[in-house]
């Protein structure tokens, strides 16, 4: 792990525009909330799971910097903190230092220590007065002094250390640590300090040191904690299963803490009383972060959405990107109307994005559990958009919801003449000009297993899967006309229980993915499952869902991206972005009329894929050094600069942040030479672009930011 991270750093010299065939995925993960914040006179600087957020705070307006647009290796940020000469240090999850210089990340630092660094995850990062870094991990403490980097577990923090969560330091420079007992590091010695309670740190425990000097504990379900120097107070709290997150301070010296669930409190009296505004009243009492600036205004940050209250007045604006509430997506649907939409984690929207990039939400209906799980989206046009889930169906008008919690399922699908089939635990709902009927084991040849998969191919043909370990699993075609056909696993032996939705190719093969390994195959005659068939060559052998593309090529969904199979031939395309481990999709990949392909996960995202910057080429043999682009950002003209060493067939592309192309410049034949190519960026959006440079079958992207 070592040796992977300080190569992953010495990588960072060269940046992100050697990458040669590696920006075939375009990232659209949330920032999802703030883990932590510095500010400037001007500015607040926000620590997310996906890059720093510079929000102006007297116009809202922010910037993300993270792997696409300065040499930061890693995009979760997970703390970031100011040292005495006013240098913002970040700490990435992975455990990687350095300081944001207002446009980029400099001097980039790995910890160096013979301690297990495999699995290291860093929570917290602190910066002394004396210019001590010290780094909370569910390692222990690092802390580098000078060029030496120390390492403290639990020989030194206790037979009771468990992981370290977060790192206070006071104005004379004592250390204090949160695990499940609280440390002090005075004069080189560490100290239980909080043996004599019952206070026990977990939970991502956070300290705060308040400007009288008392040091505030949470982390503990049932109490929070506040020690002077000499002894502890302890306050019961009970919020029904809420977590303290944080502390704050005003101006005034009022110390406050924030919840999960349960917004904001005041110490007062010696007793924390709830406050609530209209602050707190609009994220429905549930905080992220809460941060008095240096006027005393009060930012709250509930998901992606950050709010400020000044002189009473409530501004608004969010941290990402894009309208997903979350990274944890369940679901993406391709509407009717060209829109793309998603189902995540939120509690309030699905997001939408349009054929142009634009970004908005749809408000869950109104009358719907707050924690109900919706498991598909149809949107057959603006007005008419039906949701299922394992509660009901919800059908919009667009301008009001209704609700019928007769119907419930996991998936919904419309045919060629605007009949909507559910597909629900052991039956099938049909919805026709306002009339219902059903599919039941009483009336047709639903054998009473577990419903598992269903689709409609192009005549109107429903195809329905049972899943089940014990008895043999079928898959059912069933004729507009009410014919059925019943395909057994008992003559098929392919058919293993079959699970999500049914896919159609352009040859006319029928796909659907199996539960444990692969997807099966229909040819009109034959069952198959390609990828158990070819197990012993594939790496990514679980397909979640599949889709194809007008040349036949066939996509598999997978844990760790997506795999291809095209003529016979398999091909990985994982996604630069993701960890090789502990990756979930959401079991769906969709083309959007584009022709880009959407994919999701349960954990980490939305990523797109383009096929048109498909170029798996190996390193340079033809430019001499990675391509320039100045000014960077720009507006108006910017100059291309690149220097090849061999004649070459070359060509510019510029695609914008949906990987949709936008200019092509087809140059012809270059000898060997030094260029320079004017880019009017004129009738450029602001934005994100990636300029690609080809040079016969060799491809050379770099970013440009257009203000």
């Amino acid at each position: 792990m070592n040796f992977i991270k300080s190569t992953l750093l010495i990588a960072i010299s060269v940046f992100f525009q050697q990458q040669i065939g590696a920006q075939n995925w375009t990232n659209y993960q949330s920032q999802q909330q703030i883990n932590d914040l510095v500010e400037t006179s001007t500015e607040l600087l926000l620590a997310t799971d996906v890059g720093l957020v510079v929000v102006n705070k007297a116009t809202l307006e922010s910037t993300v910097y993270d792997k696409s647009n300065t040499s930061l290796p890693s995009n979760h940020i997970q703390s970031i903190t100011r040292d005495d000469s006013g240098k913002s240090w970040i700490g990435t999850y992975d455990m990687i230092i350095g300081y944001f210089d207002g446009s980029d990340f400099k001097d980039l630092t790995f910890p160096t220590h013979p301690a297990n660094l495999d699995n290291s995850i860093l929570y917290d990062l602190k910066v002394a007065p004396n210019g001590d870094f010290w780094m909370a991990s569910n390692e222990g403490i690092f802390h580098k002094e000078g060029a030496t980097w120390n390492h403290y577990a639990e020989n030194e923090l206790g037979s009771d250390f468990f992981e370290v969560w977060d790192i206070d330091i006071n104005s004379t420079g004592e250390v204090f640590a949160a695990s499940r007992n609280v440390t002090k590091f005075s004069n080189g010695v560490w100290t239980d300090i909080s043996t004599n309670t019952n206070l026990e740190g977990y939970l991502d425990g956070d300290l705060f040191t308040s400007s009288s000097g008392d040091l505030y504990l949470s982390g503990d379900l049932d109490n929070i904690g506040r020690y002077d120097g000499q002894n502890w107070e302890e306050f019961p709290i009970d919020f029904n299963g809420s977590q303290v997150i944080g502390f704050t301070e005003d101006l005034d010296g009022n110390v406050f803490f924030f919840t999960l669930f349960d917004g904001i409190f005041k110490l007062e009296n010696d007793t924390w009383i709830q406050q609530s505004n209209a602050q707190t009243q609009a994220a429905n009492n549930f905080v992220n972060y809460y941060h008095f600036d240096q006027n005393n205004n009060s930012w709250l940050n509930n998901g992606i959405h950050l709010s400020v209250t000044e002189n009473g007045t409530i501004r608004n604006t969010t941290i990402s990107k894009t309208t997903l509430e979350t990274n944890s997506t369940t679901h993406i649907s391709k509407g009717k109307n060209g829109k793309m939409y998603f189902i995540t984690s939120s509690l309030e929207n699905f997001s939408v994005v349009d054929m142009n990039g634009n970004w908005s939400t749809l408000t869950y209906p109104p009358d719907a559990s707050v924690f109900e799980l919706y498991q598909d989206i149809l949107v057959l046009s603006e007005k008419d958009i039906w949701v299922v889930s394992y509660s009901a169906l919800h059908h919009f008008d667009g301008i009001n919801w209704t609700t019928d919690s007769n119907i419930t399922g996991s998936a919904i699908d419309v045919d060629s003449q605007g009949k909507i089939y559910v597909l629900g635990f052991d039956n099938i709902s049909m919805i026709k000009d306002g009339i219902v009927t059903q599919y039941t084991p009483g009336n047709s040849m639903l054998n009473g297993l577990v419903l598992t998969a269903m689709g409609i191919d192009p005549e109107d043909n429903l195809w329905v899967g049972t899943g089940d370990f014990e008895e043999p699993n079928v898959i059912q075609k069933v004729t507009p006309n009410g014919v059925w056909t019943t395909y057994s696993a008992l003559n098929h032996e392919a058919i293993k229980r079959p699970i999500g939705d049914f896919h159609f190719d352009k040859n006319g093969n029928i796909w659907v993915p199996e539960d444990v390994v692969g997807a099966i195959k229909f040819d009109g005659t034959d069952f198959s499952n390609p990828i158990q068939e070819n197990i012993s060559e594939i790496d990514n052998y679980k397909a979640e869902a599949v889709e194809s593309d007008e040349s036949g090529k066939v996509y598999f969904s997978t844990p760790y991206g997506v795999t291809t199979l095209y003529n016979g031939e398999f091909t990985d395309l994982p996604i630069p972005d993701l960890p090789t481990t502990n990756i979930s999709s959401i079991g769906k990949i969709v083309f959007d009329d584009n022709g880009t392909l959407w994919w999701g996960s349960g954990i980490y995202g939305v990523f797109t894929y383009n096929e048109t910057t498909i170029n798996g080429v190996s390193p340079s043999q033809t430019l001499a050094y990675p391509v320039e682009i100045y000014p960077n950002p720009a507006s108006g003209n910017t100059t291309m600069n690149f220097k090849i060493i061999k004649k070459a067939n070359t060509s510019i592309y510029i695609f914008n942040n949906l990987g949709q192309l936008i200019s092509a410049n087809e140059i012809g034949n270059l000898q060997m030479g030094t260029y320079q190519k004017s880019i009017d960026v004129n009738q450029f959006t602001p934005g994100f672009y990636t300029i690609q440079l080809k040079l016969d079958t060799e491809i050379y992207n770099t970013k440009l930011i257009v203000e």
